[in-house]
């Protein structure tokens, strides 16, 4: 089969450098050890081929290696003890023999050659780079003092003639040993740099990864903080509405009770005249006259407080409930309103008795819309005095939906403040205690367009008058 020496090579290497400890960092070292392991036992196995055969091509000059062959022979299988030992699972241990035998070795070269010959420097820079890479960067500055002091010490000794070290090297051309040896060090600092990047590599992959999904949880969590948000200001919009609903209606008590008294004074009025006729025994017909008078006021006083009842209602039910009745039951509540005000009320719905129009949803919140559209119509009057004083109220049917439009000839809005009136607690009163938070037309454009799928708007001219209009579907 084509490729199967490479795959069971390939499974080989990775039997071999695989780490078995636990943990990232733990694995990351072991698996630089593993490979800076197996590659120095195949560059020192390859030199002690190379020595062997220049030892049986010129067996005077042996003397004069860098390393003796049984030296090499000796770091080889001290190299695959090495690794066994990390395979094992004592990666930490051999991981400081490791830097500790390359340490010995240049050690051991500066000693007998002289502290400059160029192998034993090179070894030292290796040494200091595996150390980081193997241990920490702590770790590396150590060593790197470890080998300024060795340096040091053998430099001097030398210096001093107390170490005689063997400069032959000095006067003789590069031998085959020196190739072998130079060689060996610059492969390890080229596994070094390649494991050293390696491992930038996947850092910087793993912190690009970290990042993505940094952003892609804060993506979410933002939309996730934004919706939220929207849910607890829709509550506490919808908490607010309510507050701003009974206060609306506590404002208004006095005229619904003016309203109560009327009917309820007339069925009062008409019980007592008929029960003087009833008692003369004279005209039993001008006493059920006056009955009947005082079952229709009693009549409209239980219309009445049907209306009240239903708008200061908690009740969110939705139902199919005409358009018509409850603006005139909006109308009625205000009528006391609109009287203290000297304002009129013109509600003119261009329907007939068999077809009125009729939509679904939460009643109490349309009448709460309503009320606050009329409401403010009225007010409009309050610093207009010369002028006749009306609010319109129309209904109609247009391109399959409703319309409803709601007019005055009052102060009037200014342009600048026509883009501003729908937001929560802008206001144009003066007196925000007694006549309002600014919170009543931003409640009643999400009913109209939320609860009811239509839009609301609105135009003015300052001086000349306002109107809103309702657009619902079909």
């Amino acid at each position: 089969m084509p490729g199967f020496p490479f795959t069971l090579t390939m499974k080989f290497l990775k039997r071999i450098i695989e780490p078995i400890s636990l943990g990232e960092d733990r694995r990351r070292q072991e698996f630089i050890l593993n490979v800076l392991l197996f590659s120095s036992i195949v560059l020192f196995f390859l030199a002690t081929l190379v020595s062997i055969f220049a030892f049986l091509a010129r067996p005077l000059e042996s003397e004069y290696n860098s390393l003796p062959l049984m030296s090499l022979l000796g770091i080889l299988l001290f190299l695959l003890c090495l690794l066994i030992l990390s395979r094992k699972g004592y990666a930490r241990i051999s991981a400081h023999i490791f830097i500790l035998l390359f340490f010995a070795l240049a050690v051991y070269m500066s000693y007998k050659w002289g502290v400059d010959v160029n192998a034993s420097l090179l070894l030292y820079a290796l040494v200091i780079v595996m150390a980081g890479i193997l241990n920490s960067t702590k770790f590396s500055f150590i060593t790197a003092g470890a080998i300024a002091i060795a340096l040091f010490v053998i430099g001097y000794l030398q210096e001093a003639g107390t170490i005689v070290a063997n400069s032959y090297w000095r006067s003789q051309p590069w031998q085959e040993s020196d190739t072998i040896m130079t060689v060996i060090i610059l492969f390890s600092v080229a596994v070094v740099s390649w494991l050293s990047n390696r491992e930038i590599e996947k850092s910087l992959l793993r912190a690009r990864r970290s990042e993505a999904l940094l952003k892609e949880e804060r993506d979410m969590l933002e939309v996730t903080v934004v919706k939220r948000t929207a849910q607890l200001r829709e509550a506490e919009a919808e908490k607010i509405s309510q507050l701003y609903r009974f206060a609306e209606f506590g404002k208004l008590s006095s005229g619904l009770f003016h309203d109560l008294m009327n009917p309820l004074t007339a069925v009062s009025l008409n019980i007592e005249k008929a029960r003087g006729e009833k008692n003369n025994s004279e005209d039993l017909n001008t006493a059920n006259t006056y009955l009947h008078s005082a079952v229709l006021a009693a009549k409209k006083m239980e219309s009445f407080v049907s209306a009240v009842r239903k708008q200061i209602s908690k009740e969110n039910t939705i139902s199919t409930f005409s358009v018509s009745e409850s603006i005139q039951d909006v109308v009625n509540i205000l009528s006391y309103k609109a009287y203290l005000g000297n304002v009129t009320i013109h509600f003119l719905p261009k329907e007939v008795a068999d077809e009125k129009y009729f939509i679904t949803g939460k009643e109490v919140k349309w009448d709460q819309a309503i009320l606050n559209l009329i409401t403010n119509a009225i007010d409009s009057y309050d610093e207009i005095s010369e002028k006749e004083k009306v609010v319109s109220i129309s209904l109609a049917r247009k391109s399959g939906g409703v319309v409803i439009s709601i007019h005055d000839n009052g102060c009037g809005i200014l342009k600048e403040n026509l883009e501003k009136i729908f937001e929560p607690f802008f206001t144009t009163k003066e007196n925000k205690e007694i006549q309002g938070l600014g919170i009543g037309l931003s409640t009643t454009k999400r009913i109209i367009e939320k609860d009811f799928g239509g839009t609301l708007t609105v135009t003015s001219t300052k001086l000349k008058g306002t109107t809103f209009t309702i657009h619902l579907p079909a």
